[in-house]
Order: structure tokens, then sequence, then C-alpha cells
């Protein structure tokens, strides 16, 4: 009888771990399998940081995070495979209906910009929700690109292109008032 009750009880643990995704799966393996739900905004996020996530192709993804002495920042995300496995973690969140807020600025003309982008999505996710995703998207590829040294000449891509796709949602917002 006893036996029986282990053998059950480890049966109940494998399939525990597999549900949780901690069976083997990778942050990019649920992401391949995620079926993104919630506001149209959501699921461009979702789009959007999944084709960040899987344009590093196969890559070697960090299992766990371990953060800075502030404990603000994962330094794993320092990384190719950390930076991958960010955006694909942003993009379960958002697959989920999760609010995905973008990233801390490390400077203050970054915060001006964050700030800028926060109330420009905020006004803009329900009527403009592919605008909204994209600018938001832009924002995080420039700040955690930034991040690893062989990604600047990227971050400043996604900077360009962030100076482009905000402006228009901020006009996009203004016109709608």
């Amino acid at each position: 009888m006893k036996r029986l009750a282990l053998v059950i009880a480890a049966g109940l643990s494998l399939s525990a771990c597999s549900f949780l995704g901690l069976g083997g799966s990778t942050v990019m393996d649920d992401l391949n399998n995620a079926e993104p739900q919630g506001s149209a905004f959501n699921r461009a996020l979702f789009a959007n940081y999944s084709y960040l996530a899987k344009s590093f192709g196969d890559i070697e993804i960090p299992e766990g995070d371990t953060f800075d002495q502030s404990g603000s920042s994962s330094m794993t995300q320092n990384t190719l495979g950390g930076l991958a496995a960010g955006y694909a973690r942003k993009a379960l969140d958002a697959s989920k209906g999760i609010d995905v807020s973008p990233e801390p600025a490390r400077t203050e003309s970054g915060e001006q910009i964050r700030s800028r982008l926060v109330r420009a999505v905020i006004r803009g996710k329900d009527y403009a929700p592919e605008a909204a995703a994209r600018a938001q998207v832009d924002y995080d590829c420039w700040i955690m690109n930034a991040r690893v040294p062989q990604q600047l000449s990227a971050s400043d891509q996604c900077k360009h292109s962030l100076d482009t796709t905000l402006s228009r949602l901020e006009r996009t917002v203004q016109q709608a008032r």
C-alpha cells in the first residue's frame, strides 16, 4: 500500500512539473505553445515580443535569473539567451492578458521617453492597439538590447524605430481627442 501511494505521489509530482513548464520545457517551448488571449493590445504585444524572442534563433536560454545587487535587474538578461528569454517572458505575460510594463530606464532622458510612452499607450491602447504595442516593444527593444554589448547596434535601430512609432502614436492619440 505504501508503494502504491509513493508511485501515485511521484506521478502527480511529474505531471505538476509538466503542467508548470518545469518538466524540461523552456520558456521558448512555452512561447511556441502559447495561445494569446486578452485585449487586442495584449495580443499585439504578444506578437511583437514573440517576434523579438524568436529573432535570436536557436540559442541557449538560461534556466533562472540572477539579479544585480539592488535586486532590480536580471543579470542573465545581459546575455543573448537572457535577452531572448526576457522577450519571451513578456510575450507570455501578454498572452495571458497580464499587463506588461515597459522596462525602467537607466537615464533621466530615457525615463522622460518612458513617461511619454506610458502616457501615449494608456491613451491609445484601446483604439490603436497595434500602434501602441509596437511603440512599447520598440522602447523595450532599445532599453533591453542596450544591456548586451553585442546588441548595441540593434539597440540603436530600435531607438530609431521608437522615435517614429512613438511620435506616430502620440499624433494618433492627439487626433482622437
